[in-house]
């Protein structure tokens, strides 16, 4: 998508078309890891298991307390706004 919208701009020329075009590429380049990285932390914290690629080429679940060890011990908060307790 980058390519695509830099390549409009160039063949618009400089114009105001391509001060546009620039701004929307910019826009999706910063929003596009922003929105994966919420995404995969929400994931996590779900305990839903990453697929990963071992040595053989084969998918299999990876373990969240080796992909991010922070998040997946991390105890959700209670709805009333009270720490939850330690068990």
């Amino acid at each position: 998508v980058g390519f695509l919208i830099a390549g409009m701009a160039l063949q618009a020329g400089p114009t105001l078309v391509a001060v546009k075009l620039f701004l929307v590429l910019l826009v999706i380049l910063f929003t596009g890891p922003v929105a994966t990285h919420a995404l995969a932390r929400a994931a996590l914290q779900d305990k839903l298991l990453p697929l990963v690629v071992d040595r053989s080429g084969k998918l299999v679940e990876g373990d969240p307390e080796k992909v991010a060890p922070k998040v997946a011990n991390r105890q959700k908060p209670a709805k009333n706004g009270a720490k939850p307790s330690k068990r």
